[in-house]
């Protein structure tokens, strides 16, 4: 599928602020979106091409894409930020740029989604020497054959910030839309694998029976449930029938895994934090030697058999250097609750 064809729908979401179109729109496009291509699309229509899941990403800033830009249309790093300034975003002021120079000329042939997502996902490998130059001439192979249009959208999504209005919500029921789903069905599906590709794909494959077959795997990422507001505890009583007291800990809320020997620690927010506590590693490893389980819990840092402020396991998250210092000067217990995965889903 040509580039264009998703930069066009980009556009037809960015035109309106109603949710209910903005399903239509991506349901009737996902429609007509080939197989092959079907993943990566709804990856980039949540303006990525990595699943939220992953620990991927592109590392590119601001000022790299800048000089992307100034070095595709020629003219400085100061004349883009001007037009940053007009346009008030990277995008806008590409396409701004591109308009002015109408005597480029491109002679290379069409953008396509496949090459444009191979190409943002190469940005991602890219490490070392001259990393950065060889990052710029990448986001150029792009650049060079792009339109305005097509520019704008690179560069947002670039840096994921596509600004269309579309989040995992509209995605979901687009799906479920396109492919004659049941909306629960596909939420399921996407709370237990937290990629909304493969549901996207799976439903236009396998349909509903397909959804329902997804589970969860250790070392992929899951959903944390978190509390609600409610007006009242009575209200709460009566919405859920009873009531179940437990101790809150003031500690890290984390969702453990373990895969074979592999072993992830995650925030609520699913950010990878397994290298600030090799102890509770450890504490795993040792534990559990066999078994691939997935957990919740809470990491309390704990003192002469006294538990510290939550703010003091933070700085555990924050240190990036000299771990062992910061373990013994904050200990930790873990407090697992929440038994999801023990060999299979629980």
């Amino acid at each position: 599928m040509k580039y264009q064809e998703l930069v066009n729908v980009y556009e037809a979401l960015g035109a309106t602020t109603k949710r209910l179109e903005k399903t239509e729109i991506l349901a009737d496009f996902f429609k007509r979106v080939e197989e092959e291509d079907l993943e990566k699309i709804t990856l980039m229509a949540l303006g990525s091409v990595f699943p939220s899941w992953s620990e991927e990403e592109q590392g590119i800033g601001d000022k790299l894409v800048m000089k992307a830009v100034g070095d595709a249309v020629g003219v400085s790093v100061d004349v883009v930020e001007d037009a940053i300034r007009d346009e008030g975003d990277i995008g806008a002021a590409a396409e701004k740029l591109y308009a002015k120079k109408t005597q480029m000329t491109f002679f290379s042939q069409p953008l396509t989604v496949a090459f444009v997502y191979s190409q943002l996902r190469k940005l991602a490998t890219i490490s070392g020497s001259r990393s950065t130059a060889r990052k710029i001439s990448n986001i150029l192979e792009l650049l060079s054959s792009a339109s305005g249009k097509e520019a704008k959208y690179i560069c947002r999504t670039i840096l994921e910030e596509l600004r269309i209005g579309v989040g995992e919500g509209i995605i979901r029921d687009a799906i479920s839309q396109a492919f004659g789903v049941d909306k629960a069905v596909a939420e399921r599906a996407h709370m237990l694998t937290n990629d909304l590709g493969l549901v996207a794909k799976v439903a236009m494959e396998e349909g509903e029976e397909g959804l329902k077959k997804l589970t969860l795997i250790p070392g992929r990422p899951v959903k944390p449930m978190l509390a609600q507001l409610s007006e009242g505890i009575d209200i709460s009583i009566e919405e859920m029938g009873c009531a179940l007291c437990e101790t809150k800990y003031d500690g890290f809320r984390t969702q453990f895994h373990k895969n074979g020997d592999e072993i992830t620690l995650l925030t609520r927010r699913l950010e990878n934090v397994t290298h600030a506590f090799p102890d509770a590693v450890d504490f795993i490893r040792r534990g559990f030697p066999d078994e691939d389980f997935i957990a919740e819990g809470e990491i309390v840092g704990f003192k002469d058999n006294k538990p510290l402020p939550f703010q003091t396991v933070l700085q555990r998250v924050r240190r990036k250097y000299d771990i062992q210092a910061t373990m013994k000067n904050v200990p930790i217990k873990i407090f697992l609750y929440d038994l999801i995965y023990f060999k299979e889903p629980v």
